[in-house]
């Protein structure tokens, strides 16, 4: 999500960059564009990033605010296989980058295993919030076929700097490895992060939810629920 939206402003931020066949994208900026509401005024301005010559992509995630300091969340590409989780603090008043944060680094991808970082799904991506959360992906490649392995989930507080990798049940967890997606869900609000999943348990159909409190940072709920397997019969 790119947009930032409260009552005061709106503020929009974009990725640029050059580009050469010889080198690629490189020289990579920030274009931040602000609305104020109140007056209606319009400011546009752009900083450069620090250390992405080994960069092959930048991809925004999360834009958040504090006061006068606007908090920008990228995953970007390295040359090596790597992805980055990059925080930029950005000051609105001098309108200049103020702090660069590696959050993670994941492993190296190869011909044999692919790791990617994908946000997760807010329940309402512009209003405004202390927490990011996403997750990583592993997944296997053989001749015969591929297979995701690990899909781990993480909390990034934006006011602590701490991140949290989040314990689930072990039945959750192998839920999160479905291929297909369909059998769980991901979400998450401006207090917990929230994961349900559905399975079949002796014949009949239960949907396992776990809520994950940010504030108390554990799980707070822990319970399932029994449905009406009607409801999944698309036939």
């Amino acid at each position: 999500n790119q947009l930032y939206n409260d009552t005061n402003q709106v503020i929009f931020v974009d990725s640029k960059y050059d580009f050469s066949t010889r080198h690629g994208m490189h020289n990579f900026s920030l274009k931040i564009d602000q609305l104020n509401k109140k007056t209606e005024d319009t400011t546009s301005f752009e900083v450069n990033l620090p250390n992405q010559e080994y960069s092959s992509f930048i991809e925004i995630l999360d834009v958040q605010i504090s006061t006068n300091e606007l908090f920008v969340m990228t995953r970007s590409n390295s040359k090596d296989g790597t992805e980055i989780l990059q925080e930029y603090t950005i000051n609105l008043k001098k309108e200049k980058l103020i702090d660069d944060n590696s959050i993670l680094t994941t492993e190296q991808s190869t011909d044999q295993q692919d790791i990617y970082i994908t946000s997760l799904t807010d329940t309402n991506p512009t209003q405004a919030r202390t927490h990011f959360t996403f997750q990583i992906d592993k997944t296997i490649h053989t001749d015969e076929n591929s297979q995701t392995v690990s899909r781990d989930l993480y909390v990034y507080n934006y006011k602590t700097k701490k991140l949290d990798r989040l314990a689930l049940p072990s039945d959750l967890t192998k839920q999160l490895l479905q291929e297909d997606g369909s059998s769980f869900n991901i979400a998450y609000d401006q207090t917990s992060l929230y994961v349900s999943a559905i399975k079949d348990e002796n014949g009949k159909k239960i949907v396992a939810m776990v809520t994950y409190d940010f504030e108390k940072q554990k799980i707070t709920k822990d319970h399932k629920i029994q449905v009406n397997s009607e409801m999944f019969d698309h036939n």
